[in-house]
C-alpha cells in the first residue's frame, strides 16, 4: 500500500520509530536535501538587465531611468515575451548611462545587456555561440546605422569610400563604438550624452551630420538620410560570465527563445 504524507512533521515522527538514530539521520538529511533542491529548482533565475537611459527609436523609448509600462520599445518587448517564454527566468529591467551598463555587467551587478561583439566585451561577457564561434543566427538584432545629415552638405557615402569637401562634424552619443570608424572615415567626432540629443544639434544646424538607426522616418524636410549603412551589425544578449557559468544550459535557453521570437512584429509595432 502505497502511503502519500502531506505532513512533512508526521512523516519525520514515524521514521524516529521505526528507523535506528543513524539511518534515521542518514534518510532525514537526504529528505531535506531533496525539499530544498525542490524549491530552489522552482524558484526563477533573477536576471537583471540592463539598458541606456536615454531614447533610442525603436529600440528604447524615453528618456528616463524609469521603463515606460506601455511602448518602451522594441528591446523591452522582445525580452517581455522571452520572460513568458522561459518559466526559469524572471526579468527585472534597470535603464542606466550606457557606458556604466557596461561596467555594471563587467562587475556582475547586472546579468545582461544587449551589445554587438568587441573583444573587450568579451572579456567580461558571453556571446551565444557555436563551436567557439560567434553564433550569429542567435543574435538579438541585425542594427544597421546611417548618416543623417543636412541635404545642403554633399556626403558621398558608397559603403566603402566617403567623399567630403571638407571635414565635417558628426554627433555621436558617448560610448558608442562607431565613433572610432567615422573618425578614420574623415569625420570631426562630437560626443553627446545621447542620441536624441545628436539629432537635435543635426537639426539645429550645430553640427552638420549626425548617426541614426536606418529605420528612423522622424526627421524635417531640410535632413536627409543616406540610406547605405556605415555600420552593419549584430546586436546579442550579452550575459555577465559569472550568470552564465552558474546558468549554462538556462543561458543557452534563452539564446534559443531569442531565435525562435518573431522580432519583426515587435519592431513593424512601432515603425506602424
Amino acid at each position: 500500500m502505497l502511503l502519500v504524507f502531506t505532513n512533512f512533521s508526521a512523516l519525520i515522527s514515524l521514521l524516529k520509530k521505526v528507523l535506528s538514530r543513524a539511518k534515521f539521520m542518514i534518510l532525514a538529511f537526504n529528505i531535506a536535501f531533496a525539499c530544498n533542491s525542490t524549491v530552489a529548482a522552482n524558484n526563477p533565475v533573477e536576471l537583471i538587465f540592463c539598458y541606456e537611459n536615454k531614447e533610442f527609436i525603436p529600440h528604447f523609448m524615453g528618456n528616463s531611468t524609469v521603463v515606460p509600462p506601455e511602448n518602451p520599445g522594441v528591446v523591452v518587448d522582445i525580452l517581455r515575451e522571452l520572460d513568458i517564454k522561459e518559466s526559469r527566468i524572471n526579468i527585472e529591467f534597470i535603464r542606466k548611462p550606457w557606458v556604466r551598463c557596461l561596467k555594471d555587467l563587467a562587475s556582475g551587478n547586472v546579468s545582461a545587456v544587449i551589445g554587438s561583439y568587441s573583444s573587450e566585451r568579451e572579456k567580461y561577457g558571453v556571446y551565444p555561440k557555436i563551436e567557439n564561434k560567434i553564433d550569429h543566427t542567435r543574435a538579438f538584432a541585425n542594427v544597421t546605422t546611417c548618416l543623417l545629415h543636412h541635404k545642403s552638405e554633399k556626403i558621398m557615402w558608397d559603403g566603402e569610400k566617403l567623399k567630403l569637401k571638407s571635414p565635417l562634424t558628426v554627433a555621436v552619443p558617448r560610448g558608442y563604438k562607431i565613433a572610432k570608424k567615422l573618425k578614420n572615415m574623415g569625420f570631426i567626432i562630437y560626443i553627446t550624452d545621447s542620441l536624441d540629443q545628436a539629432h537635435k544639434l543635426l537639426f539645429f544646424n550645430r553640427v552638420a551630420t549626425s548617426i541614426s538607426d536606418c529605420t528612423f522616418e522622424n526627421f524635417p524636410v531640410y535632413i536627409t538620410m543616406n540610406k547605405t549603412p556605415v555600420r552593419n551589425h549584430y546586436g546579442y544578449l550579452i550575459l555577465n560570465i559569472s550568470f552564465y557559468n552558474k546558468n549554462k544550459i538556462l543561458s543557452e535557453r534563452l539564446w534559443d527563445h531569442i531565435q525562435k521570437i518573431d522580432k519583426q512584429k515587435h519592431y513593424r509595432n512601432y515603425l506602424n
